[in-house]
């Protein structure tokens, strides 16, 4: 079986096309031969890349540190708005309390003419009796 199947490995050879069948190693031997190390004129240049790492890397940093400027400024406005806001809720309430005592002040004015009315109907009521006294104290001296 084994004699029948290397006949037929041996024939496959002849056939196949010039350099028959290869094998493993064949394969391997070529590969490293075609793998030559580079000569210098087709090395890649690396300072090309290193340049453009370097301006990523400072474009990075002043990125960053125009983030970190925002930021502070940003807080810094967060708690110029937090005072202001509070300043307005207190004005808001003054004026709140404002508006409610306005809205008393036509009541009050009704209350004062109608106590006014009042006063000077006393007035007029108490007149006659003092004109009497008045006569009254003159007739008796």
């Amino acid at each position: 079986m084994l004699e029948t199947l290397r006949e037929r490995l041996l024939s496959v050879q002849r056939i196949s096309p010039p350099g028959g069948l290869k094998t493993l190693s064949d394969k391997s031997r070529e590969a490293k031969v075609k793998n030559k190390p580079r000569t210098i004129p087709y090395l890649p240049k690396y300072s090309a890349g290193l340049e453009l790492l370097s301006r990523y890397e400072d474009t990075w940093a002043a990125l960053h540190r125009r983030a970190k400027e925002c930021a502070s400024a940003g807080e810094l406005v967060d708690s110029e708005v937090v005072m202001l806001s509070a300043h307005w809720e207190k004005k808001q309430t003054s004026l709140v309390e404002l508006q409610q005592q306005l809205q008393q002040l036509p009541g009050l004015i009704a209350d004062l003419e109608s106590m006014t009315a009042n006063l000077k109907s006393m007035s007029l009521s108490h007149r006659p009796y003092q004109i009497e006294e008045e006569v009254f104290v003159s007739i008796a001296i």
